[in-house]
């Protein structure tokens, strides 16, 4: 993993429209979120965001946003640390069809 240093701008790991995501072993702080993912997809295996310290984030550790009727069933959330954000350590929203 690595250790990402975010910036005042910026997120700490940002994506959009992906799948088959997995982000593991990282110190992620610093940064307007840790992780910034919107419209993420199912795909082939599920995405995973395993093993992950998220700290000190200006709004949320982990922000998931789905809009616009993508989907998603298969995300793995496990074994992550999320302490000292400024909203959420985890926040998955999505509107309605997603």
């Amino acid at each position: 993993g690595f250790d990402i240093t975010g910036s005042a701008g910026g997120n700490g790991i940002a994506g959009s429209n992906n799948s088959w995501v997995l982000i593991n072993r990282n110190v992620i702080h610093d940064a307007i979120n840790g992780v910034n993912l919107v419209n993420l997809a199912d795909g082939l295996n599920p995405s995973v965001i395993d093993d992950n310290v998220l700290r000190d984030n200006v709004n949320d550790g982990f922000h998931l946003l789905n809009i616009g009727g993508t989907s998603i069933t298969t995300l793995e959330v496990t074994n992550n640390l999320a302490y000292g954000n400024g909203d959420d350590g985890f926040d998955i929203a999505a509107d309605a069809g997603s």
